[in-house]
């Protein structure tokens, strides 16, 4: 989320309301102008463009899939469901309370959201359902080192 928020800097909701300067909205498909450059030097601080996408969101978005985690077991559906219901209870009250703070829109809490499933079902997709390009990265890390195979003989 990080890697996408930095560079996009778009400016948080509370800017605009702070100031009244509707001029300051961004929409979400335009990354970074010269907006952020300007108010930075007139003294705003930087964090205040760093809203798109949610990283508390996204951090709750995994808290929702750990709560699959129980699926690899038999028999354990019940607290599955119960887990991931939690989850996403807890990600959607994440991403009402950090609406409602006014630190970001609803396109920052949903695109978050998104990528974290996104990146989620790609890593599944990867190491489970595919099982050559699984064993190419346990090859690679499983792999000892050339000075560890020299100390070994």
């Amino acid at each position: 989320i990080n890697v996408i928020k930095i560079p996009w800097g778009r400016p948080r909701m509370r800017l605009l309301l702070a100031t009244g300067n509707e001029s300051y909205f961004q929409p979400w498909w335009k990354l970074g102008g010269s907006l952020k450059a300007k108010l930075i030097a007139e003294g705003v601080a930087s964090d205040e463009f760093r809203s798109f996408p949610s990283g508390h969101t996204g951090c709750a978005a995994c808290a929702m899939l750990i709560g699959l985690l129980p699926t690899l077991r038999k028999g354990k559906e019940k607290r599955t469901r119960l887990l991931f219901i939690l989850g996403c209870l807890w990600a959607a009250a994440v991403a009402i309370s950090r609406i409602w703070m006014g630190a970001h829109f609803l396109t920052d809490v949903t695109a978050a959201t998104a990528i974290t499933l996104g990146i989620a079902w790609l890593g599944i997709w990867l190491c489970y359902f595919n099982g050559k390009f699984f064993r190419l990265v346990w090859g690679f890390v499983s792999e000892p080192t050339a000075n560890n195979k020299n100390s070994e003989t």
